[in-house]
C-alpha cells in the first residue's frame, strides 16, 4: 500500500487507499446509485464530489460534538490537530467518511483534512455558518440541561427558559430543527407531543412520562444561575452540598472507607435518590461495595442518607429538592392542621409521618 504524504493531501489519493467494497460501502452511504456496478476509479470520482458538497460537512458538523469540533477547526485553520490515542469517539465518524485523516503514532494520532475539505469549510465560513454552529451548539447545550435537571419541559416553556437566560432570544421554529439534527445523530433527549423529555422514556413508550408530570403538576420550575444551570448540560454533574460532603467523610471516618471509593458510593447514593430508589436500594449500594455497617452506626448513616435524598434535585419536583419545595410550600398551607396521614405537603406523594413529619 502506498504511503500517504501529509502535506496537501487531496481526497484521490485518500481514496484510492480504499477498496473496492470500503468505497461502495461509502459511497452508499452518501446516496450514490449504481454503486455495485462501478469500478474503482468511477466510485472515487463519485465520492470525491459527494465530500465537497457544502449542506453535507454543514450538517455533519453541526452536530458533531464540541471537542471533535474543535479538532475539526484546529486542523482547517492550521493544517492539522493533535489528539490522544482513543480521544473523542467522534473524530473516528470523520475518518470513516474521508473527512480527515489520522496519522498514528505512539503519542497518539495527528488529524489532517483533504485540501478539498478545506475549501468547502473556507466556503462555508465565508457563508456565516461559524455562528450557525456557535448558536445550535448553545440551543443544544441548553436542551441538555433543562432536560439532566427537569427530565421534561415542554417547547414553549424551554423557549421562556432560554430567553430569561440570553439576550438573543430564540423561538420554537428556531429550536425544533435544531433539536431535530441531534435526535437524528445521538441526543440524550427527544420529543413527545409537545414536550422535550429524556430519551429514557423511550423504554416504556412513554408511559412515565404521564405519570412525572402529574407528579410535577403545578409545583414552581427551579431556575438557577445561568453558569450553574449550563454544568446540568453534563449528565455525571450534581451538587457537591455539604450534606453529599457528610456523608463521604463518614464513610471514610466510619466506616474506614478509601477516599475513591468514598466518592464512588456518595456519586451512586445520590443518583438513587435523584431516581427516588427505595431506601433498601440504597443500602444496597454499600453491599455492592462490600462496605460493613456496625450495629451502632446505622442510625448515622441512615440520618446522612435522608439528608442527601432531601436535599437531591428530583425532576417530580421541577429540580427543586424535597427541602426547597418544602419551604416553598408550607406557606400555602397556613395554620391548618397536618395529620400524621396527610399527603405531605412538600408534593412528595408520601404520607406526612413518612416524609417531613417523622
Amino acid at each position: 500500500m502506498a504511503t500517504i504524504t501529509f502535506a496537501g493531501v487531496d481526497l484521490h489519493t485518500l481514496l484510492s487507499q480504499r477498496s473496492v467494497a470500503e468505497l461502495r460501502k461509502l459511497a452508499a452511504g452518501f446516496y450514490i446509485k449504481g454503486v455495485s456496478k462501478k469500478k474503482k476509479a468511477e466510485l472515487i470520482a463519485e465520492i470525491t464530489l459527494a465530500l465537497q458538497e457544502p449542506e453535507r460537512l454543514r450538517e455533519l458538523l453541526l452536530v458533531i460534538d464540541k471537542d471533535t469540533w474543535s479538532l475539526f477547526k484546529t486542523a482547517a485553520t492550521t493544517g492539522h490537530a493533535t489528539v490522544a490515542e482513543m480521544a473523542y469517539p467522534q473524530y473516528r465518524v470523520l475518518e470513516s467518511l474521508c473527512y480527515i485523516y489520522c496519522a498514528k503514532y505512539d503519542s497518539g494520532s495527528i488529524i489532517y483534512l483533504p485540501q478539498e475539505v478545506r475549501d468547502v469549510f473556507t466556503e462555508l465560513c465565508e457563508d456565516g455558518f461559524l455562528q450557525q454552529k456557535e448558536r445550535y451548539d448553545l440551543l443544544h447545550m441548553f436542551v441538555q440541561s433543562a432536560i439532566n435537571l427537569y427530565g421534561i419541559i415542554e417547547q414553549g416553556a424551554f423557549v421562556d427558559l432560554f430567553n430569561h437566560y440570553n439576550e438573543v432570544h430564540t423561538s420554537v421554529d428556531e429550536l425544533f430543527p435544531c433539536m431535530i439534527r441531534h435526535i437524528a445523530v445521538d441526543a440524550s433527549y427527544c420529543l413527545w407531543e409537545e414536550y422535550i423529555v429524556s430519551d429514557e422514556f423511550e423504554e416504556n413508550e412513554f408511559e412515565d412520562v404521564k405519570d412525572l408530570i402529574l407528579q410535577i403538576g403545578d409545583k414552581p420550575r427551579f431556575i438557577p444561575e445561568r453558569e450553574e444551570f449550563l454544568r446540568y448540560s453534563d449528565f455525571n454533574y450534581f451538587e457537591r452540598n455539604s450534606h453529599i460532603e457528610s456523608l463521604q467523610k463518614f464513610l471514610i471516618s466510619k466506616l474506614s472507607v478509601s477516599p475513591p471509593v468514598a466518592d464512588e458510593i456518595v456519586t451512586e447514593v445520590q443518583y438513587a435518590c435523584a431516581i427516588e430508589a427505595p431506601t433498601q436500594a440504597i443500602l444496597d449500594i454499600l453491599d455492592e461495595y462490600n462496605v460493613p455497617v456496625r450495629q451502632n452506626l446505622f442510625h448515622e448513616l441512615g440520618q446522612n442518607i435522608i439528608n442527601v435524598s432531601n436535599n437531591t434535585r428530583l425532576w417530580s419536583n421541577n429540580g427543586h429538592t424535597p427541602n426547597e419545595l418544602h419551604q416553598q410550600m408550607m406557606p400555602r398551607v397556613g395554620k391548618k392542621k397536618i395529620c400524621r396521614n396527610d399527603p405531605c405537603p412538600c408534593g412528595s406523594g408520601k404520607k406526612y409521618k413518612k416524609c417531613y413529619g417523622r
